[in-house]
């Protein structure tokens, strides 16, 4: 039999229904029923078709159109919503609502940083009326929050958003990110680190922080904060992005920031010399982020490839390294500094058996976040606390009890025996995606109390330290402090040399400011920085060539497998960035 048309089906099945019910009985045949109906090819129409059904989606309409968007129709059976029905920390009356809230796209929010972008933000909402459908962000007076499809409906509105971001009036970045900055209540004095930066949005949020409470902000010639803010990335590629997006954004504010690149499990102390016989008692840093690597199920309103890729062992996988990038932050803290550890994961291993593993060294204890957070001027936000109980699961979703676990598998998975971490995990927050319409995020805010034990070894009482790796290439780029006409108390200019020579006429010059560069050059341990980026980008003029000291950096980085590279230390211009 050979296949019958579309057409001829459709004409045959109408006459096949008519002698069903009898050879006298007649009935009219409609023209549309012997037709096929067209179908538009137009990309233009199916657009519009999926910006009418993400917009319904987006305002909480339970309608449900047949060509909706790919994320929206997504197989019920996943692993992930098998896992977060089997763990039960979310209550049965919150189950649908939860997977209905991770399947709506993700509103746009982002913070304005400047007066000129308040007020033309001011003019585009009464141009196209949007003081309705925008709403503040209550982590921040200058944050917004808006439906994902003004986009797409408004290009005038997409192309502010645009031009703006590369002009560094406003940053984009999502409303729970925006929650540890806050909570870290940064001021002008503090040191600041950032073991994990990229993509850098939390970066310039601290930066922002640190020049709130200095009288001219816009201005580099200012007198700049004696706090400096640390932005670490592990990989060189991402933290020459960072660097960039730093630089466009932050621009003056630059001489109080630098970016480098280490390993966050083995960030170096540069308050420590390079060679030494017992550990510093002097920590360098007031204030740490630690937004660790996570399995990221919290952002799958953004990323939906999560659903299908996503599996238990992940986070299983990932909470030993986490637990030791959080330990070599509190290492690095001052006693009474606070740290705060984030994730953008639902995963209790990740979050909670993290936290109680850190509390189980007894260096730090847990500030009630829940609390704070409605005192810090966040009223309106809704959050809730951190689980006391939970299953360790594996990817068949069959609990696994801690008797049983696997060889590499540590005992920290599973919850703590002792009752007093137990109760006080409450204080941690979780950001839940239908609460304040963003993505899932957990937060702890940590205070240090005292100093890690140092085990001595034994015959001697010195404490074993492997000596960093020093290259030949390192000499060849040396440092230079060089004169310049701006005022010498606050800021300090240097220069790169090179082997050939020692003019200085045709080489570029930055300033950072004296509390980082003290930080950079005259540390024990500075020679330890791997340094991608730092300082202000001075333009080309006549200075003097009078060099005071001549200062080497390392700049052996290393990747995550265990590959020594061998690079420059890079100042970067404001074009030399790509």
């Amino acid at each position: 039999f050979f296949p019958l048309s579309c057409h001829q089906s459709t004409t045959m099945a109408v006459v096949d229904g008519i002698k069903e019910q009898g050879q006298h009985q007649h009935r009219h045949i409609p023209p549309s029923a012997t037709k096929k109906k067209k179908r538009s090819r137009s990309k233009s129409i199916a657009r519009a078709r999926k910006r009418r059904a993400r917009a319904s989606l987006a305002d909480g309409s339970t309608h449900h159109h047949d060509e909706c968007i790919s994320h929206q129709r997504l197989r019920i059976s996943s692993l992930f919503e098998t896992y977060i029905r089997t763990q039960s920390w979310l209550p049965e009356r919150d189950i649908y609502s939860f997977f209905a809230a991770l399947r709506r796209p993700l509103p746009v929010c982002f913070r304005i940083r400047s007066s000129r972008a308040s007020d033309e933000w001011d003019t585009i909402c009464k141009i196209f009326h949007l003081h309705d459908a925008v709403h503040r962000v209550p982590a921040d007076a200058n944050a917004y929050q808006m439906p994902s499809y003004f986009l797409e409906n408004y290009p005038r509105l997409r192309h502010w958003l645009s031009t703006s971001t590369l002009k560094g009036d406003i940053s984009r970045q999502e409303y729970v990110s925006m929650i540890p900055v806050h909570l870290l209540n940064i001021q002008s004095q503090h040191k600041t680190l950032d073991l994990c930066a990229s993509p850098g949005s939390k970066t310039i949020q601290a930066m922002d922080a640190l020049y709130a409470s200095c009288d001219d902000k816009t201005t580099s010639s200012s007198t700049p904060p004696t706090g400096f803010v640390m932005a670490n990335e592990l990989d060189a590629k991402r933290a020459y992005v960072l660097a960039h997006r730093s630089r466009d954004t932050l621009r003056g504010r630059m001489v109080s920031m630098a970016v480098v690149t280490h390993n966050a499990c083995k960030f170096p102390n540069v308050l420590a010399p390079c060679r030494r016989t017992q550990d510093p008692s002097d920590k360098p840093y007031d204030r740490i982020i630690c937004d660790v690597p996570c399995s990221g199920d919290g952002t799958l309103r953004k990323d939906f490839k999560v659903w299908k890729t996503w599996h238990p062992s992940y986070g299983i996988q990932l909470h030993s390294l986490q637990v030791r990038i959080a330990k070599r932050g509190i290492a690095l803290l001052k006693i009474g500094g606070y740290m705060t550890y984030s994730t953008c994961s639902f995963h209790p291993i990740e979050n909670e058996a993290v936290v109680a593993a850190l509390l189980a060294t007894r260096c730090v204890e847990l500030v009630n976040a829940e609390e704070l957070v409605g005192k810090s001027g966040m009223q309106g936000i809704r959050c809730r606390g951190g689980l006391d109980t939970w299953k360790v699961l594996n990817d068949d979703c069959e609990e696994v009890n801690v008797d049983a676990r696997p060889k590499e598998w540590p005992s920290s998975l599973w919850p703590p025996k002792q009752v007093g971490i137990a109760k006080s995990l409450s204080k941690c927050i979780r950001m839940v995606p239908q609460d304040n319409d963003t993505g899932g995020f957990f937060i702890a805010l940590l205070k240090k109390v005292k100093d890690f034990e140092v085990r001595e070894k034994a015959g001697n009482g010195s404490c074993t330290k492997k000596e960093p790796i020093v290259t030949t290439q390192a000499s060849f780029h040396q440092l230079y402090p060089v004169s310049h006409d701006d005022d010498q108390a606050n800021f300090r200019c240097f220069t790169r040399s090179t082997r050939e020579g020692t003019s200085f006429s045709n080489t570029k010059r930055f300033k950072i400011s004296l509390g980082l560069s003290e930080y950079l050059v005259g540390g024990p341990g500075s020679s330890k920085l791997n340094l991608v980026y730092a300082g202000e980008s001075l333009p080309e003029g006549r200075y003097k060539n009078t060099v005071t000291q001549a200062l080497v950096l390392d700049c052996t980085l290393r990747s995550s497998i265990g590959i020594s590279l061998v690079a420059n230390v890079f100042f970067l211009s404001s074009s030399s960035i790509c």
